[in-house]
């Protein structure tokens, strides 16, 4: 028997990597941290009132500063944030955010992103709840833009 009762929560990347008529796609799943979860269970208990994603950061860490891990509460090296300049509902449990780094931001090595929610996440490096992160590979300049669409899917398994 196929039990309804059972939910799940799945994040997923999907990178719009522009430059000049040129357009590349890279998509990928992530790791949601525990911190995350803790927040979503103590939200349930009415500890926490503020669950809202409202950001993004951009880091220089590959895993040599901070192993990728369910235990991570902040990115490695953080070193630019942004928050979502668009949300949508795109379906049952769906919810697609996306930000735009535009040709004059994030011209660095990017090597991770993490995803921030929470009271406590300000446009500042190091605040809020981690609730994902993942290591990615992009030497950005200024000749491209990109596009980082974030989907969050809660339903049943």
């Amino acid at each position: 028997m196929e039990s309804q009762g059972l939910a799940g929560w799945l994040g997923k990347f999907e990178i719009q990597i522009m430059r000049g008529d040129f357009l590349e796609v890279v998509k990928f799943p992530n790791l949601i941290t525990d911190m995350w979860l803790n927040a979503v269970r103590n939200a349930t208990l009415g500890e926490i009132t503020d669950l809202e994603i409202k950001y993004i950061g951009l880091g220089k860490d590959d895993g040599t500063i901070l192993p990728l891990s369910p235990t991570n509460t902040r990115l490695g090296n953080e070193v630019e944030r942004k928050p979502f300049t668009k949300v949508e509902k795109d379906g049952t449990g769906r919810v697609k955010r996306t930000v735009n780094i535009n040709s004059a931001e994030g011209n660095f090595h990017i090597k991770e992103i993490g995803i921030f929610a929470g009271a406590g996440a300000t446009s500042a490096i190091n605040t809020g709840i981690l609730v994902a992160r993942v290591f990615y590979d992009r030497d950005k300049d200024e000749l491209e833009s990109i596009n980082i669409v974030r989907t969050d899917i809660v339903g049943r398994l």
